[in-house]
């Protein structure tokens, strides 16, 4: 095995084809190690990082490639997957290693450096080729780690007898009785976000978060470009839809998403509290279940969080880990003492709903109103 890691851009690119091969190959549905969901990512978020994209040879052949990244802070370097803020799930891309051995070659020059180094690798699922065996060599070379689940709700499309799976649901949140009365104020329909409506998606979401925390920051700065600059992306591996509820030509509710291979994935959702009595996103929901029956996908993912009406529409529950370690550097375990503590007081507070709630809509009731009430802020913007 060889090992060589790749920091420019340009050299990044050249392995795009051993990439994706490996992808296809493996028929991945995960859209966030997709080369081109990368790719973006890092064209938008990439300034404040440097690549560490690990690549592992074998016969001259490119075998794993681990899409890392680094951070260095004032005393320390932190690693992370690519992506992280946004891509909900990570693994390696590999084809025809034994990863486990390959890990431990990774590891092995990870941990050589001399300098001090904290890993956050997050989003890893554990039925994932890079979960135990990165689990096991931690255990095994007994390396301190913080290990955090958080649950991902996914509906197996393939398991439900669609007619009873809808009817139960229907009865339990009225969504016929709410369809009509939604009907009775103007035409309804179904379908994909229109172009000249992409502002109006970003509004929307603002509008809907405007006097609650939220953590997404889907709809201002580079996130915003991101996310409206993977709408305009081609790829051939995933795709990013918008699923569009109108009524009259006004758009009051979507669900933002990707569709990889034989999945669709649910990232975000937003809906105008206007028409909220009437569950425009219940009802979108609902729809899009359906359209994903008919297309024959396999998996609607519900994507990671404890949120009530993803266990609703979910049949079963997966789990993605986040882990958090440091190299063998002695201030490098100080600071993963600091980070751990930290991770675990907020992973416990999530896993509280009345807290969850409380910091969102209470406090974020309060944070825009005080923030409105300062001279430098007008109509919600900062002047």
């Amino acid at each position: 095995m060889k090992l060589r890691v790749i920091q420019s851009i340009e050299c990044l690119e050249r392995i795009k084809p051993i990439w994706d091969g490996h992808l296809q190959r493996a028929e991945n549905n995960n859209p966030f190690i997709e080369f081109d969901w990368i790719f973006l990512w890092w064209s938008v978020f990439g300034q404040q990082y440097e690549l560490f994209v690990i690549a592992i040879e074998e016969d001259e052949d490119v075998k794993v490639i681990l899409p890392l990244m680094k951070r260095k802070g004032l005393f320390i370097e932190h690693i992370y997957f690519i992506g992280y803020g946004q891509a909900n799930y990570m693994d390696a891309i590999a084809n025809d290693v034994e990863l486990a051995k390959a890990i431990e070659f990774i590891m092995q020059h990870l941990f050589n450096s001399k300098k001090p180094r904290l890993f956050h690798f997050h989003g890893l699922f554990e039925d994932s080729d890079f979960y135990f065996p990165l689990y096991q060599y931690l255990q095994v070379k007994r390396i301190a780690n913080y290990r955090s689940m958080i649950v991902c709700p996914v509906l197996q499309l393939t398991e439900i007898q669609f007619d009873q799976y809808f009817a139960k649901r229907k009865k339990k949140h009225s969504l016929d009785r709410k369809e009509r009365r939604l009907k009775e104020l103007g035409a309804v329909s179904f379908e994909p976000l229109r172009k000249n409506d992409i502002e109006k998606m970003f509004s929307l979401h603002t509008k809907r978060w405007e006097e609650k925390n939220d953590t997404s920051g889907f709809s201002e700065g580079k996130t915003k470009d991101f996310f409206q600059k993977l709408l305009q992306a081609e790829s051939a591996a995933f795709q990013t839809k918008v699923d569009a509820l109108y009524v009259d030509d006004r758009l009051i509710a979507y669900l933002y998403g990707f569709e990889c291979r034989t999945r669709y994935l649910f990232y975000l959702p937003a809906h105008d509290d206007d028409y909220g009595k009437f569950s425009p996103g219940r009802i979108l929901f609902k729809q899009k279940i359906a359209d994903c029956v008919q297309s024959e996908i396999e998996i609607f993912d519900m994507s990671i969080g404890y949120e009530p009406y993803k266990f609703d529409w979910s049949n079963e529950t997966k789990f993605a880990a986040r882990f958090i370690f440091p190299s063998k550097h002695s201030l490098a375990r100080i600071f993963y003492f600091v980070y751990s503590a930290k991770a675990r007081l907020i992973d416990s507070l999530k896993k509280n709903r009345k807290l969850v709630l409380f910091k969102r809509n209470f406090l974020g009731k309060v944070k825009s109103r005080v923030l409105k009430s300062l001279p430098f802020w007008h109509g919600g913007k900062k002047g």
